[in-house]
């Protein structure tokens, strides 16, 4: 006799490698038990991978993340307070998670540099479960293997811009509304438009798919969303005053900005380090586009054909999958939606078409901005990612019946698509090569990750590169290590030397990149919390150099971190040479065989 399916999957997940459907009911297959073994094998081998490669990002790096884990840890203490008493460009949320984490667990360097990066892994989690549960098994584990080992998102959770925990609670966010558990999806969305300001268009374009499918519940999420952002807001004008809505706002607008290569920026995010990422939507697109219905392997002869006269397996699954559909269609707030439009948006190609929307309304929003940051792209590289995975099972459904001789077509679809993603890699990689070279020729040098032990000598056998040269190509994992040996661990000397030399109501200020840093590491305190001196707060008005020197120049400051190349001081400390010149003195230097060219130094005040 037979039994239903193991487990009955919710509306548009399909099973292993198989091709969409326009309706839900047609997607109810029973799966394999090995299938959901080897997708959950896959998860935790692609996690413990990504884990060990971002062992090499526990060292100290120049960057503005170290201004954030300096203002967390004064929050955590109790010192000071974003918007009143220092100023910070971005939402708060970024800063009140580390702040709590610091006060959880101690302000130490390595529960620093670990926020980004479990931030990371987390995103890669909710892109496993929204594939799972939306494209398959295997297909959520490929997206997620894709995601996590990608050069730019492996990058990127080196560093705590913000992007990575704005980019979990977002895709946490959709991943709820999936289950349609709008308020707690809501309350995720959000939390990440108070960590990021451009997660609000994926937050928005969350909110509107959710509504589209069935609008009554969708406001329980579009009401979540815009009360917990409202609550933090209020929150944070009561805190700080118009200073919140000066730094958060007002200053984006007011700042000046760099000029912009933006073909530049585009062709080496995504053709030269992710190419596969840019390639997904187009191929997914003609696999969209050559798609039949009916076009699902067919069920094994002995589920289609019943035993004694009774209905098939598969029959009496579809009967009572499509009594369920009918009752939930009559309970459901939406049920005014068009049957059909619900059906779609809850299919296989539905989802993916809504991916490549998302992709798309990103892509409107970034051509937009002024200014592009790398780090931006985070945003897109989740549904990129699916995309990916829906390629591969796209070309799997075809090889999977690659011995059946009446699913021709299918084989040959799946070796079409092969071949597109083929054509396209050679002839992207050929033609960008010589005009966006990555770096000049030179040899890098390897540093051991002291956790790894003897995973060190695998990593660099089959990672590494001595040479780094523009004429050859090179994995993203390679290109992703050369990244991470690039450090500046030498400031530790420097954070040292200001620990030894001074007395805890001491002092420090410089330039942001690495001021915060030795403030952090040797614990002690920026003059008047001044931790941003990003040289833009000065050419857009927002803050004068006379300010600035009447608010540092007083007693308690003993030192001032700044670097110096060919004889002329950079960053803020070029606006105050003079100053400097005048009233402090040489007490530390060092330089970085990993960055030549670049003298850094303490300088302690004259008495």
């Amino acid at each position: 006799m037979c039994t239903r399916p193991r487990r009955a999957p919710c509306p548009g997940q399909v099973g292993l490698f198989q091709c969409g459907s326009m309706s839900p009911v047609d997607e109810v297959k029973a799966e394999p038990r090995w299938v959901a073994y080897v997708a959950w094998a896959s998860c935790v081998v692609a996690g413990l991978v990504y884990l060990v490669l971002k062992q090499y990002s526990y060292r100290c790096v120049p960057g503005d993340e170290n201004i954030y884990y300096y203002m967390a840890k004064v929050m955590a203490e109790g010192k000071a307070w974003p918007y009143r008493d220092f100023f910070f460009a971005h939402p708060p949320l970024q800063l009140f998670v580390a702040a709590a984490v610091f006060k959880a667990f101690g302000a130490s360097y390595v529960v620093a540099r670990s926020l980004p990066i479990f931030a990371g892994l987390a995103s890669g989690l909710a892109v496993f479960g929204i594939g799972y549960r939306r494209l398959g098994p295997l297909e959520g584990a490929a997206a997620q293997a894709a995601f996590l080992l990608g050069y730019d998102v492996l990058r990127a959770s080196s560093h705590y811009t913000g992007a990575n925990l704005g980019l979990a609670l977002l895709l946490w966010g959709c991943y709820c509304l999936l289950r349609r558990r709008d308020v707690a999806g809501g309350l995720l969305l959000g939390l990440s438009a108070q960590t990021v300001v451009y997660a609000v268009p994926g937050v928005i374009m969350a909110l509107l798919w959710r509504f589209a499918g069935e609008p009554r519940r969708a406001l329980r999420a579009i009401v979540a969303a815009a009360g917990v952002y409202l609550l933090v807001s209020v929150a944070c004008l009561v805190l700080g005053g118009a200073a919140y809505t000066e730094a958060v706002f007002r200053y984006h607008l007011m700042k000046e900005v760099r000029s912009t290569d933006k073909v530049r920026v585009f062709s080496r995010m995504f053709l030269l380090h992710n190419f596969y990422l840019a390639w997904a939507p187009i191929v997914g697109a003609a696999a969209l586009a050559w798609w039949r219905r009916g076009s699902t392997p067919a069920a094994p002869a002995r589920l289609r054909k019943g035993a004694d006269g009774e209905p098939s397996c598969d029959a009496r699954t579809r009967k009572g999958a499509r009594r369920d559909t009918s009752r939930e269609r009559r309970r459901s707030p939406g049920a005014q939606v068009p049957g059909a439009f619900m059906a779609f948006l809850n299919s296989r190609p539905g989802f993916v078409l809504g991916l490549q929307a998302y992709v798309v309304g990103y892509a409107a929003f970034f051509s937009k901005l002024r200014e592009w940051y790398e780090f931006y792209f985070l945003m897109v590289f989740a549904p990129l990612a699916l995309l990916a995975a829906y390629v591969v099972g796209e070309i799997g459904c075809g090889l999977r019946v690659l011995c059946d001789r009446t699913r021709w077509l299918l084989v040959l679809r799946s070796l079409t698509l092969c071949g597109v993603v083929a054509i396209g890699y050679g002839f992207v990689k050929h033609s960008l090569r010589d005009e966006y070279p990555n770096a000049a020729d030179r040899r890098m040098e390897w540093f051991d990750a002291p956790p790894l032990g003897a995973v060190n000598t695998a990593v660099r056998k089959a990672l590494w590169r001595e040479e780094r040269g523009i004429d050859r190509d090179y994995l993203g994992l390679t290109h992703y290590l050369w990244h991470e040996m690039r450090h500046l661990e030498e400031v530790r000397g420097a954070a040292a030397y200001v620990r030894k030399h001074s007395r805890p109501d001491d002092r420090l200020f410089g330039e942001s990149g690495l001021a915060p840093l030795v403030a952090f590491l040797s614990d002690r305190d920026l003059v008047g919390f001044v931790a941003d001196t990003n040289t833009k707060r000065i050419s857009s008005g927002q803050l004068t150099v006379d300010v600035l020197a009447r608010k540092i120049d007083v007693p308690e400051l003993r030192f001032v971190f700044a670097s110096r190349q060919r004889g002329k001081y950079l960053y803020v400390n070029k606006f105050l040479q003079a100053w400097l010149e005048g009233h402090f003195t040489e007490a530390y230097t060092f330089q970085s065989r990993t960055r030549p060219g670049v003298t850094w130094m303490l300088l302690e005040r004259m008495p």
